[in-house]
């Protein structure tokens, strides 16, 4: 029986999400996973997020719940509470009971007709793709796979994590039924290893109703930083280029999420700054008060480097920055020369070299004129070409495609 055979006689396609849980909570894997399944409803999918298993304490979100609906998302936890237990043991049998119930789940919605098609958010794991690529062929529905980053690009992979980054993107592209790359990079990189897959290029997208944009002026200019606090580096980076940046006291505000030891690593790079005085830091906020920040900066910094794993992957935070109207500063390396243009869309500096970033934020803090102007064409870029909903839309014809495309 071929797929097409086996999908339910309603109006539209029935879409669960496998893999990664926390959700509605989460950064930019979480958030692209929202706006992913916020676009299937709004071009008329029905569709559950299944959380296998708890992923944050209750100290964390004290007030998460098993199951509801988010920004109308219908998601479910599958172990008797959402949060996550601090005691060891638990933990495993969380872990245990969510794979039970998640078969089970996924057997009774495939027996009423409630499955069609799982897209497959997973961080890389060759066991997990094993694992759901057997679920599915034993239940009978395809699987799409959300894919949006190398993960063998990373400088901080073991032996262990080596070993599985050369299977999973060597097997990956053989055993998904459809793929959604982030970036040029990763569709090529699928399509090196099975010619026939069947993709669609999903790039950043992002909710434009979140960012309203103010008329009036933002009052005292201040930069501004958001991302992994993991990412020493990329921090180090914006820090000297704005120790360079001849912008008078402009201050710069940090937004970082990450672990506690992330955290302070972070702290001290900016403690021992130059222009330290200068320098705000904001600790994992919640994802509803970030764009307001956006909105209030005179310039968002998102430095990308010339290196595989940024060129392969395209940051959430691009799209979200877009979003607010406030001009970025970025690299023109990856994704971004494919859609933004110095001083059109965007300042894209030249290189990835402190002293040319830092001339970028200066143009942006002494002509805000020119500056807003810019933002402005950023958004309407944006708005063209990283809206959830028309990505949606495409989506669930793409999803329709592969259920009456696939083989017997």
């Amino acid at each position: 029986m071929s797929y097409r055979d086996s999908v339910s006689h309603t109006t539209s396609c029935h879409v669960v999400h496998l893999g990664i849980s926390g959700f509605p909570n989460g950064l930019g894997a979480m958030q692209r996973l929202i706006l992913i399944f916020k676009g299937l409803v709004f071009s008329g999918a029905h569709v559950l997020v299944i959380n296998r298993k708890p992923r944050y304490l209750k100290s964390q979100y004290p007030d998460l719940t098993k199951s509801g609906t988010f920004e109308g998302i219908p998601f479910q936890y599958l172990t008797d509470s959402p949060y996550k237990s601090s005691n060891f043991l638990m933990r495993n049998f969380q872990k245990i009971v969510g794979f039970i119930r998640e078969f089970t789940l996924l057997r009774k919605r495939k027996k009423e007709g409630r499955l069609d098609v799982a897209i497959l958010y997973i961080l890389g794991e060759i066991q997990y793709l094993l694992y759901y690529f057997i679920l599915s062929r034993i239940l009978g529905f395809p699987i799409i796979l959300n894919y949006v980053e190398l993960n063998s690009s990373f400088s901080n992979r073991n032996l262990r994590n080596r070993i599985n980054d050369y299977l999973f993107e060597r097997l990956s592209p053989k055993m998904a039924d459809g793929f959604l790359p982030i970036s040029d990079y990763l569709l090529n990189h699928v399509q090196r290893w099975n010619a026939d897959a069947r993709q669609l290029k999903i790039p950043v997208i992002a909710d434009f109703d979140h960012y309203q944009i103010p008329e009036t002026s933002k009052g005292k200019a201040h930069l501004l930083y958001c991302g992994a606090a993991s990412y020493h580096e990329l921090i180090e980076f914006v820090l000297n280029a704005f120790e360079k940046a001849e912008i008078s006291d402009t201050p710069i505000h940090f937004i970082l999420g990450g672990t506690h030891q992330e955290i302070n690593i972070a702290k001290t790079l900016l403690n021992r700054s130059t222009k330290s005085s200068l320098c705000i830091l904001f600790e994992n906020l919640p994802h509803e008060q970030v764009p307001q920040r956006l909105i209030s900066a005179a310039g968002l910094l998102i430095p990308l480097r010339p290196t595989v794993q940024d060129i392969a992957r395209f940051p959430h935070k691009v799209g979200e920055y877009l979003a607010s109207g406030t001009p970025i500063v970025t690299t023109g390396y990856g994704e971004i020369a494919n859609y933004l243009t110095d001083h059109e869309t965007a300042y894209v500096a030249a290189s990835y070299h402190v002293d040319s970033f830092a001339r970028k934020i200066e143009e942006l803090i002494l002509n805000p004129e020119q500056a807003r102007k810019i933002g402005l064409s950023g958004r309407s870029k944006a708005e063209a070409e990283f809206d959830y909903k028309q990505h949606g839309q495409a989506l669930l014809n793409f999803i329709k495609k592969i259920i009456d495309k696939s083989p017997e």
